[in-house]
């Protein structure tokens, strides 16, 4: 079994994905407040729309090959439900893979060897000061410039994976690439890079609508044809690889 940690934004119920994560952080974003929502507490089958239990929801995960655990990046409530779905389907006795959107697929011999605890016997230094194993994966993973808070939301899962022995993988395309495709026209990319997407059709004329749309509201209405098409094949390859990877 294996359960991703990606992919969705928001708590929204089993069935349904939600695919927006990583171009909505452009403009200002308003303050969150607390809601008075009847959604709040609940939990709810996306496809019969009927309300649930959490017992059912674990029931219903440990029997899926894959389960997707939703997020909105800031969202301290999403991270601790992350948790705690993970954490039950452990008490389950299954003993699931852990895979995660933030993390590349080339980052993850960095993943596995904390999860092994089988650190390098060279010492890692930062000036004079040796590292914490937990510093020295902060570092590789390129997360030393964000927050105490962000690392440890996704921090909270690796070192539940380290105690239990599971396997962790990063699922997105490298970062360098991601880069290099938002930029650049397919044809200017190297022979290397393209090898390493999938090139398929952006067929799908709806859905790259919708996409354009939420582009275009994190650019704060801004938009451009060159623009939004690279970014849509830059989202594209993204959960295409997230999806193989899965």
């Amino acid at each position: 079994m294996r359960v991703v940690q990606s992919l969705t934004m928001g708590n929204t119920g089993l069935g349904c994905l939600v695919v927006l994560a990583l171009f909505m952080t452009g403009c200002a974003q308003p303050v969150q407040q607390q809601r008075d929502d009847p959604l709040i507490g609940r939990i709810v089958d996306g496809h019969s729309q009927e309300t649930i239990t959490f017992e059912q929801l674990i029931a219903r995960a440990a029997s899926s090959d894959v389960v997707y655990l939703a997020e909105r990046h800031d969202n301290a409530e999403h991270h601790q439900n992350q948790l705690t779905i993970l954490t039950s389907l452990i008490e389950q006795g299954r003993k699931p893979m852990v895979g995660f959107e933030f993390f590349d697929i080339g980052q993850t011999g960095y993943l596995m060897q904390y999860v092994d605890g089988k650190a390098s016997s060279m010492s890692f230094k930062s000036g004079a000061k040796s590292l914490s194993a937990e510093d020295r994966l902060r570092r590789q993973l390129g997360w030393t410039k964000r927050s105490d808070r962000d690392w440890n939301y996704y921090f909270q899962l690796i070192e539940l994976a380290r105690l239990h022995q599971l396997v962790v993988f990063g699922s997105d395309l490298p970062a360098s690439l991601r880069l290099r495709l938002s930029r650049n026209e397919l044809q200017q990319l190297t022979a290397v890079e393209r090898q390493q997407l999938s090139l398929k059709s952006l067929a799908a004329d709806s859905y790259k609508r919708f996409m354009v749309e939420r582009f275009t509201d994190a650019h704060c209405g801004w938009s451009s044809e060159p623009l939004m098409e690279q970014l849509y094949r830059t989202w594209y390859e993204r959960n295409y690889r997230m999806a193989a990877s899965v």
